[in-house]
């Protein structure tokens, strides 16, 4: 049985006295934390200013799905960075559903209210979501080339639209802005000019994607000429990678597994999944490696070797260069948490 939930439904929710055990940063903004036997266990943290708001959320849905109903601003722009977990939101006025996945980002105006979004039961569902004042977003992105004449277009006449067909791959530059804030310690003037400043930068380069991917319409072209036997050899192989990005791979084992030669599948991979093999097997490789480091109080060295580092500090620059944080430093705020979170009786 699915579970119907809205915002007012998520405040009478159970609260949790301490969320510092899922959030594990300084209490900055206002973060809350709930606990339900059906809904599961969300964690919800936001800052606000005159512009913009930032949240984050952390939800471990129970064993329902779960349809939320939203109250999203007609006024502003709705951007999510999906880091985990799968969800599909319906807006009024749009014509298909957007679905996002995990490692993905989107951005949609819709300037009627009721949209809802579907959770899958027994997921964990982490997500940025950004809400930008629309006259503030319609200056910063000028119109000037032919993905912001339309946009402009759009907020000027409230045309409902996202910034692509498709939700896009959050880039290492993105995470690296993403992780950063995370990891904020400032407090108060500081903080505050620190985040905006980082909404700005991360907004840059999310509209720098959506032109790229409005300019490359050869390139789409050239997925619809993938035969349809490759495409699903190139779907299996990253089916395949998913569980098995710890193994060392080569293009022309791979090549061979599949029956495609290397210039097939170098190409076709690059042009489904928008980025290159070894660059997926990369991040899927240091996504485990910052899940080990987070959860399960594995050292730097052990992590390193379980990626095949020879050496633990090469790890370390390769993980600082993809997230923009020392693994060091990671261990270390973990763990100050984790004892600080520990209740005293124990």
């Amino acid at each position: 049985m699915r579970l119907e939930l809205n915002e007012k439904s998520l405040d009478e929710l159970q609260a949790v006295p301490d969320p510092r055990e899922f959030l594990p940063r300084p209490a900055c903004g206002t973060m809350r934390s709930f606990q339900d036997s059906k809904a599961g266990h969300l964690v919800v943290r936001t800052e606000s200013f005159p512009v913009m708001n930032i949240l984050e959320m952390n939800w471990q849905t129970a064993d329902r799905d779960i349809m939320l109903s939203n109250k999203s601003q007609p006024d502003h722009v709705q951007v999510n960075f999906q880091l985990h977990g799968s969800m599909q939101t319906r807006f009024p006025g749009a014509e298909a559903p957007v679905n996002m996945v995990p490692a993905t980002h989107n951005l949609i105006f819709c300037p009627e209210q009721g949209d809802f979004s579907m959770l899958k039961a027994k997921q964990e569902l982490t997500l940025v979501h950004l809400s930008v004042n629309k006259k503030y977003f319609s200056d910063l992105i000028g119109c000037d080339d032919h993905w912001s004449e339309k946009a402009q277009y759009n907020l000027e006449h409230a045309v409902p639209f996202a910034g692509t067909d498709a939700p896009c791959s959050i880039t290492p530059l993105m995470m690296q802005i993403i992780r950063r804030h995370q990891a904020m310690s400032e407090h108060g003037p500081v903080r505050r000019l620190m985040l905006q400043s980082g909404v700005l930068e991360i907004l840059a380069l999310q509209i720098g994607q959506f032109r790229s991917v409005n300019d490359s319409t050869c390139n789409m072209e050239q997925v619809y000429r993938i035969p349809d036997q490759d495409k699903q050899k190139l779907y299996q192989l990253k089916q395949y990678l998913e569980l098995h990005f710890l193994e060392d791979h080569s293009l022309s084992a791979l090549g061979k597994m599949i029956l495609l030669n290397e210039f097939k599948l170098k190409k076709g991979f690059k042009l489904l999944f928008g980025e290159t093999l070894f660059g997926f097997l990369k991040r899927l490789r240091m996504d485990h490696a910052d899940n080990l480091l987070k959860n399960t109080g594995s050292t730097i060295e052990e992590v390193a070797f379980l990626l095949g580092y020879e050496h633990a500090h090469h790890f370390s620059a390769a993980y600082k260069k993809h997230f923009g944080l020392s693994p060091s430093l990671l261990s270390r705020k973990y763990r100050r948490a984790s004892l600080k979170d520990k209740p005293a009786y124990i």
